[in-house]
């Protein structure tokens, strides 16, 4: 069905990659066999193997011949280029009956070696063909060089020794080198460049795109690049190691070409604007940009997205919409109603498994039934019995393992004869879509019911799914690597092993990310952290890719201009984009495969300013919107998106509308219900982000956002973090800017100072690893590490962070003071025990005429850190007094503290005591000691012991005189103050002042 050409014998013996950029250069068809070589893409030129003369690697520019449709109202349906012989690396010898049998020898995670020998393998040229590669490259080994092209050349230059520079069909103008003893010349034809004798050397070839790129191309031409592979070192941070050969690769560097989307986060990245800059364009993917290395490496980090990675949304349905659209009632039906798992197709099983499972997460959220574990225990039992035949592997087709490329398809194209049964899983187009549903609802059921009986089986199952995708080690001798996903491309490819004219394709991007969604969710649940993490990464440089590529924003400027208003790309090929789909015209379906699954983690990739252009452009206008038309199964799609930016509209709607095959109500009413309505504006077509909007509750922030927000570089130490957000942050307080613009970025510092707070504590590299101890051949024995994964993308709200901001300076807590156990450990959730300690001491650091607030439960906003809570309680106020402008001390007095206030008994540290001299435990001011005086034991009279540091700010120790505490002048292990015997406070003198005895 899809026969292999051009492999190496000795490449067969071990698993093939499938879904790559150069797949058309191994397959053809069994009708073009011998006839037809179709190209492939590595950007910013095509090339192929030709089956005609003239042989050899033949290469095209081929953005120089880019098509667009006709255009409707201004709009191109699609737009594609073709390939023309630019340029033909060949060989005087490869003519006639003496063609070149050509032979892929290496194979690496961003492309291939090849060679064209004559029939002896005595007479070769070798090539190395690599995404993003700055020249087109042939080592000649004992043939007679000849560049040749369907156009005439004309040698405009060729003053320097080993380089020319040829005008090709009168409107292009390429560099040629060569060695520079070797001697080349026009043939009578005009169209080849021929070496005047046999050659052993290399040839390298690049399209001028201006007239002074050919001195940075000098620079670089003797760097030969050989391969690349990829090196994952954190859940945020991965490398592209580039192979080369030259001796000028670790002095001049590497030459080499990075996508749009690697820009913002490349390391060094050379821009479009930068001197010197060689920019030249890929066919559907934008500007790419030359950059340069000399450590044949490419360091990229992706930042911890703005929106939390879960199993639930960020925001739950509240009780109000719940009630109002009947949310639990209608879970119940869904649940009650028939499930079955009865098609001949893995894809729609796999759509069916998830919507079950989805339907039990729901059931386990509070949020939707309350205390009631009936609904869930029932559901749980449903689902497990509904995928017996999953485990037992008798679902019809059943899956076999193949063994030519080495992987997990469906029988059901060797039953049928058909290579298109079932989307054409057997011949390896889709897998991640259809697996991907396999693995989230399985990571769904092993979070509601870990100790199932069968649970090792379907760990078996999704084990073998993920290796069949994603498997990250070169080293498993049943897969191979990382079969759909590119690093270099940042997304991964539908289409298999069979041959396509524009190349290798991705049409559901939502389908795409879910697989990695549940990959990320499966390695989370079975504590897998090396998969949680790689999952992770994969995912976040997806939805970028995604952004990036894919879903086109009215700014967009990867697509030509006429092509973006359609808004999403449709099917995306290497050499094509087309607003279509493999199955219908409609525009609904066009936009509505985008949307599959309904998930929380689309809101990753579909923003709030794409969806509100989509829908004001395309989808609002579509008549199965306009008419209601409650009978098209697509609707509930696109309602569900609507949600996003009419909340109100799409919850009323959906309660009518029929669901697609892979979503039932309850689950399309519950993400409606979670998404936060933001309308963008209309001027310009994208909402405004230089200023969060106080209307979006639960704002996050990205860590690198952060960064940038306090004018740090991400090596910024806490104290430096928490510096730069006093510092800012008194600018824009609003008790001393009353504008509402400075509200909203004091509430954006505050979200800023909060992101990093959460991101230090966890550490920056938490979870660091070479890429090899990720894995094993085994695919499920990675470390069983607990998670510790920076996800937790919470940013409190305007109260909370005006509390954070009075904490950092020293002001009032807006509720009671927390009780404590010993060790200062707080007790979630449960009141303090009476008599677990000494009288103890009650801190009230209200603002002066505030009154005493009565103990209560805890009332803290839940984001505070416990530490900083204890430390809080302790008395130590956070200031640096020397390090701050007048702004801070102005500010400070404005939230001075009224003082200390032994009212009630409170459990402090400590050993079990009485309580009986409460009362008498006053402050008397007189008996102040000087600076290193040592305490007096005055009965049941708090001492001080005089001036001490703390963060270069004058404080004072107080001294208890009864063991009420454990605290010896430390924090975090650095002794501020001598206090003996090693009991007592820090506190300002100016916030100390005595009660009335």
């Amino acid at each position: 069905m899809a026969p292999i050409i051009n492999v190496a014998k000795g490449l067969l013996n071990k698993p093939l990659p499938t879904n790559k950029w150069w797949g058309n250069i191994i397959h053809a068809t069994a009708e073009e066999l011998n006839t037809k070589a179709n190209p492939g893409w590595s950007n910013p030129y095509a090339v192929k193997l030709s089956k005609e003369a003239p042989y050899g690697i033949q290469a095209c520019y081929s953005y120089n011949y880019r098509q667009l449709s006709a255009l409707t109202e201004g709009v191109a349906e699609f737009y594609l280029h073709d390939f023309v012989n630019d340029i033909t690396l060949s060989a005087k010898e490869f003519a006639g009956e003496a063609k070149p049998v050509y032979e892929v020898y290496s194979i690496s995670d961003f492309g291939i070696r090849v060679r064209a020998c004559l029939e002896n393998k005595k007479q070769c040229l070798d090539s190395a063909l690599v995404h993003g590669m700055a020249f087109v490259t042939a080592t000649y080994d004992r043939l007679t060089a000849s560049i040749e092209s369907e156009y005439t050349m004309k040698i405009v230059d060729k003053t320097k020794a080993g380089k020319y520079i040829l005008e090709i069909g009168g409107n292009q103008t390429w560099v040629v080198y060569t060695n520079k003893g070797a001697t080349f010349a026009l043939d009578e034809s005009e169209k080849a460049l021929v070496s005047s004798e046999l050659y052993n050397g290399t040839v390298r070839v690049a399209i001028l795109p201006s007239s002074d790129a050919t001195t940075v191309y000098d620079k670089y031409s003797t760097c030969l690049i050989r391969g690349g592979s990829i090196s994952v070192e954190s859940r945020t941070d991965y490398s592209l190691q580039w192979e080369t050969l030259g001796k000028s690769c670790g002095t001049h560097g590497l030459l080499h070409f990075a996508l749009p989307h690697h820009l913002p986060v490349l390391t060094d990245a050379i821009t479009e604007d930068a001197p010197g800059a060689i920019v030249l364009n890929s066919t559907t993917r934008g500007k790419m940009v030359g950059q340069v290395t000399t450590t044949s490496s490419w360091t990229l980090s992706e930042d911890e997205d703005d929106l939390e990675v879960d199993f639930y949304p960020t925001h739950k349905p509240t009780a109000a919409v719940v009630a109002e659209v009947g949310l639990s009632k209608t879970l119940k039906a869904d649940i009650a109603g028939e499930w079955s798992l009865n098609t001949t197709s893995w894809y729609f099983n796999g759509k069916l498994y998830q919507k079950y499972a989805s339907l039990c997460l729901m059931a386990a959220d509070a949020a939707v039934v309350g205390e009631d574990k009936t609904l869930l225990k029932s559901c749980l039992t449903k689902l497990e019995t509904l995928i017996e035949p999953f485990l037992n592997n008798t679902l019809a087709p059943p899956l076999n393992y193949e063994t030519s490329y080495g992987g997990i398809v469906s029988s059901q194209s060797f039953i049928a004869k058909d290579v298109n049964a079932d989307f054409g899983n057997s011949v390896y187009n889709d897998h991640h879509y259809h697996y991907g549903y396999w693995v989230t609802a399985s990571a769904m059921l092993k979070k509601l019911h870990p100790k199932w009986e069968r649970m090792k089986e379907l760990d078996d199952m999704i084990w073998m799914m993920l290796r069949d995708v994603a498997n990250p080690s070169s080293e498993d001798k049943f897969f191979p690597k990382f079969r759909h996903f590119s690093f270099y491309l940042g997304h991964s490819y539908s289409h298999g092993v069979t041959p396509m004219a524009d190349g290798k394709d991705e049409e559901s991007t939502s389908e795409d990310v879910n697989f990695y969604y549940g990959m990320k969710l499966w390695g989370q649940v079975s504590g897998n952290k090396a998969v949680e993490d790689l999952g992770s990464l994969m995912l976040r440089l997806n939805a970028r890719a995604i952004r990036t590529y894919f879903l086109m924003k009215s700014d967009n400027t990867i697509h030509p201009p006429e092509f973006v208003p359609n808004h999403v790309t449709g099917i995306f090929f290497d050499n094509k984009a087309a607003y279509a789909t493999w199955f219908s015209a409609e525009k609904y379906a066009i936009h509505g495969i985008q949307m599959i699954p309904v998930s929380p983690i689309n809101a990753m990739v579909r923003t709030t300013e794409f969806i509100q252009e989509e829908w004001d452009d395309i989808l609002s206008k579509e008549a199965i919107v306009t008419e209601a038309n409650t009978t098209n199964a697509w609707l509930s799609l696109l309602l569900v998106n609507e949600a996003a930016v009419d909340q109100e509209d799409a919850l009323t709607k959906l309660q009518e509308a029929t669901m697609d095959d892979g979503l039932t109500r309850s689950w399309a009413l519950y993400n409606a219900a979670s998404r936060k309505t933001v309308n963008a504006p209309k001027t310009g077509g994208a909402l405004d982000s230089s200023v969060p909007s106080l209307s979006l509750p639960g704002m996050t922030i990205s860590v690198k956002e952060a960064y940038t927000t306090l004018g740090l570089t991400r090596d910024a130490s806490p104290d430096e973090v928490k510096k730069a957000y006093r510092k800012l942050a008194l600018q824009f307080h609003p008790d001393k800017n009353p504008d509402p613009a400075a509200t909203a970025k004091f509430q954006h510092l505050s979200a800023a100072y909060k992101r990093l707070d959460d991101h230090l504590k966890r550490g920056r590299n938490g979870g660091d690893q070479k890429f090899e101890n990720f894995v094993s051949a085994e695919f499920g024995d990675f470390d069983d590490d607990e998670s510790d994964f920076d996800d937790d993308l919470y940013i409190p709200s305007m109260e909370e962070m005006l509390f954070m901001f009075d904490m950092l300076f020293g002001a009032p807590p807006p509720k009671p003071t927390p009780s404590y156990k010993s060790g200062g450990k707080r007790k979630k959730g449960k009141k303090a025990k009476k008599n677990v300690g000494p009288p103890g001491v009650r801190v009230n650091l209200g603002r002066k005429g505030g009154r005493q607030m009565p103990r209560e439960s805890l009332g803290f906003p839940s984001y505070v850190d416990q530490e900083l809570m204890d430390m809080f309680a302790h008395g130590m106020m956070f200031g640096d007094a020397d390090d701050l402008e007048e702004d801070f001390l102005s500010m400070a007095t404005a939230f001075a503290h009224s003082g200390m206030n032994f009212e009630e008994e409170i459990p402090m540290w400590g050993s079990d005591d009485d309580d009986k001299n409460v009362e008498n435990n006053t402050i008397n001011k007189d008996k102040q000691r000087q600076p290193g005086a040592a305490p007096k034991s005055d009965k049941e009279v708090v001492t001080f012991t005089g001036d001490v540091h703390y963060a270069k700010g004058k404080f004072v120790g107080v001294a208890l005189s009864s063991p009420a505490g454990k605290n010896d002048g430390s924090v975090k292990g650095v002794r501020y103050f001598e206090c003996q015997p090693c009991h007592g406070l820090m506190v300002r003198p100016e916030d100390v002042t005595p009660l009335a005895a």
